[in-house]
């Protein structure tokens, strides 16, 4: 698998890359019924701040073994994107990924969206926010997993996320130290001067219908036992998707560390992403 995985990527652009494992007649033969109920003809996955392709070649891994017909836009990011990079930068190197999806877009393409923590739900979001500025409508997802996210933006959990982030070797008290600094003050002007932050703005860009198709069908999965991602934050987040009508399903897992839902079981998880789509 990993060699077919490695022979068909091709890399868009340093973050952006696109897994295409079918020859073209076949690829062909799927897309002539792609406006029917099937399976995905295109999942975007966008991987957690700092993710390698490697670790996230597992999730990649998964939906060729689970929909092997299906092409695969994966998207990368860093702590970097959300601490400092402008919105309009972030969004600018998107551009590939909203060539991709805008061409399946228009030939009524089958899409499920994938976001891994906060860095995923982030650059999910920017890119819905890309495509409702180019195209006018909402990106026109059928389902949406949401893995580990959406938090908070609380210092404890900032610090925890930003150790999760950080680089090994001599380098990381130095990274630590400027992202410590950084969440304590996001955290301190979001309490004095009532600005949106980051975290509050992939909490808002999750539930927003402009952006992202209101017939959607979401499922959060998230742990109980996550340092990183509060369950409670999760679970009131969920609530609110309802609130606004919504079709969600709540995933919980007891002991799974941030992320690591996959691995810690892994039939339960891809079954989960199974039944989100035969429901949307």
């Amino acid at each position: 698998m990993a060699s077919l995985m490695s022979a068909k990527r091709k890399d868009l652009s340093p973050i952006v890359h696109l897994y295409e494992p079918l020859s073209q007649a076949e690829d062909t033969a799927i897309k002539s019924d792609a406006t029917s109920s099937g399976p995905p003809n295109l999942i975007i996955l966008a991987g957690w701040a700092g993710a390698k392709l490697r670790p996230i070649s597992k999730y990649v891994q998964g939906y060729q073994r689970l929909y092997p017909a299906a092409r695969i836009l994966v998207t990368q990011s860093q702590f970097f994107d959300l601490a400092f990079r402008t919105l309009r930068s972030t969004q600018k190197r998107l551009d590939p990924a909203l060539e991709v999806v805008q061409a399946a877009a228009c030939a009524n393409e089958r899409i499920l969206l994938h976001s891994l923590s906060n860095g995923g739900a982030f650059i999910a979001t920017q890119l819905a926010v890309k495509y409702r500025l180019a195209t006018g409508n909402p990106l026109p997802i059928r389902a949406h997993i949401i893995d580990s996210a959406p938090g908070v933006a609380t210092i404890r959990r900032g610090m925890a996320a930003s150790a999760a982030a950080a680089p090994k070797g001599w380098l990381r008290p130095l990274v630590l130290g400027v992202l410590y600094a950084f969440c304590f003050t996001i955290w301190l002007t979001s309490r004095v001067f009532k600005t949106v932050n980051v975290v509050d703005r992939i909490r808002r860009g999750l539930l927003n219908n402009e952006i992202l198709a209101a017939k959607r069908q979401i499922s959060y999965i998230y742990s109980k036992t996550d340092q990183v991602i509060g369950f409670e934050d999760v679970e009131e987040h969920a609530t609110e998707a309802e609130e606004k009508g919504l079709k969600v399903k709540r995933v919980v897992y007891e002991k799974s560390a941030h992320v690591a839902h996959a691995v810690a079981d892994p039939g339960r998880y891809w079954s989960t992403v199974s039944e989100t789509w035969e429901q949307a």
